[in-house]
């Protein structure tokens, strides 16, 4: 039991050190997918 226990916290730890924090996605640029500026619909990509 005590093995589960110390394999469980060991997961958690890991789990929090490697998620994302919010400075970290801030950082990312996120390109636009769904409208322009103004509202409009962009034209389609080519390729």
């Amino acid at each position: 039991m005590k093995k589960k226990i110390t394999l469980f916290c060991a997961l958690l730890f890991i789990m929090a050190i490697s998620s994302c924090t919010p400075e970290a996605t801030a950082d990312q640029e996120q390109p636009q997918n769904c409208c322009g500026d103004d509202g409009n619909l962009p034209p389609p990509p080519f390729g």
